[in-house]
């Protein structure tokens, strides 16, 4: 089972409104649809390498503690890279797309979702600067 189906098979089972769909660049996108609005969880290239936006400060903290790179056509921007090549780097892409799930429930509501949401966050195990600026 290649990356991206393995992600999709845990991501799309956290919330109902969890799509998935082509995106542009031979990627496949994670998409959330919230508060009338869909918003992008993340995407994958080839299987290989997952892009996902966050805020400026989310990204730069991300990229201190290792977590992430930069994204190499946009580096000034939100978007941080992270390369797929092991089981491991599964499991890590998993968290950072779950990182980006919890942060779109905390700013646009649960839907149909009931979950404890400081459980949760808590579960993904953020540092202290992390937990800072990704849930302010």
């Amino acid at each position: 089972m290649n990356a991206y189906s393995q992600l999709e098979s845990v991501v799309t089972v956290w919330d109902e409104n969890i799509t998935t769909a082509p995106h542009r660049f031979n990627a496949r996108e994670f998409n959330l649809s919230i508060s009338n609005r869909r918003v992008e969880l993340g995407h994958i290239h080839n299987g290989q390498l997952l892009d996902i936006l966050f805020s400026v400060k989310v990204r730069d903290v991300l990229i201190a503690e290792g977590k992430a790179q930069t994204h190499q056509f946009v580096p000034d921007s939100g978007w941080i890279s992270f390369p797929i090549r092991s089981q491991a780097d599964v499991q890590h892409g998993e968290w950072l797309l779950r990182l980006s799930y919890l942060m779109n429930v905390a700013r646009y509501g649960r839907g149909k979702q009931s979950f404890d949401l400081e459980t949760a966050i808590s579960a993904l195990k953020l540092s202290p600067t992390l937990r800072q600026v990704a849930f302010p």
